[in-house]
């Protein structure tokens, strides 16, 4: 599980409300993982970001190491898959 890409749902940071996207499973640990966020705006600049290839995705991805956070296992909804 951990390497793999999930899809959960993250709270917006500048207004109410979520939206399902793709995240990188960073940590297991008793029924909860750690994860960090994945988005398509473009994070070439920021040193704590990388680009990935995000299975099923057509658009460039960058997954955010700045921005992870703890979950419950159940609010993962499906691996991301080609």
């Amino acid at each position: 599980m951990v390497g793999d890409v999930w899809r959960a749902p993250f709270g917006f940071s500048d207004k109410p409300g979520q939206k399902v996207r793709p995240c990188l499973i960073m940590e297991v640990a008793s029924g909860s993982v750690r994860v960090a966020k994945i988005t398509s705006t473009n994070l070439d600049h920021r040193w704590r970001c990388e680009r990935i290839v995000v299975p099923g995705y057509k658009k460039t991805s960058w997954v955010n190491f700045d921005e992870q956070r703890w979950m419950p296992i159940s609010d993962l909804q499906e691996p991301c898959k080609a």
